[in-house]
């Protein structure tokens, strides 16, 4: 994967590697009604590349249910991921990557965007005749992300006509 605009996302060392510029757009259809959509662009920049990338993977129609286990109608629930990456030659065939992420969680139309952090590294060496091995953490900072809970913080985000007061605890 490192040789595609999918770098982006999966390992940002691999935008050092490639050989000119490239555009990636994808939709996938899963299953229960899921999509995931990815775009990317990245391009030769000096030493290294950079890219800019945008994901998105949802899925509509979860029916909602509320503390007394009465229907409340359907929802929709998405993920989103707007990234920016650089990455460049390290030394010999070593390459390293960062890439900055803002991730999003919506569930219905309760939004919560936190930022992210990931960091790949690419090893190319000539013995391998084409080969690498790649190594890639994906948020190794990131923002909390939360929908609700048992927690006070979490249910202050919602607004007053969204709470439900629930019975027994």
């Amino acid at each position: 994967m490192a040789l595609d605009p999918l770098a982006i996302y999966m390992n940002p060392a691999g935008l050092a590697a490639q050989d000119e510029r490239s555009l990636l757009v994808h939709h996938g259809m899963l299953q229960f009604s899921t999509t995931w959509d990815w775009r990317g662009l990245l391009s030769r920049a000096g030493l290294g590349g950079v890219g800019l990338g945008f994901a998105r993977i949802g899925t509509g129609g979860i029916e909602g249910y509320d503390a007394q286990n009465r229907p409340t109608g359907s929802i929709n629930y998405r993920e989103t991921a707007a990234a920016a990456s650089v990455a460049r030659r390290l030394r010999g065939p070593l390459w390293g990557g960062v890439t900055f992420k803002v991730l999003g969680q919506s569930l219905g139309a309760f939004p919560l965007p936190a930022p992210a952090l990931d960091l790949g590294f690419l090893f190319r060496p000539l013995a391998l005749r084409g080969g690498q091995i790649g190594v890639s953490a994906q948020n190794v900072m990131a923002g909390s992300l939360d929908l609700g809970g048992s927690s006070p913080v979490a249910r202050s985000v919602l607004p007053a006509r969204a709470r439900e007061p629930r019975v027994g605890g």
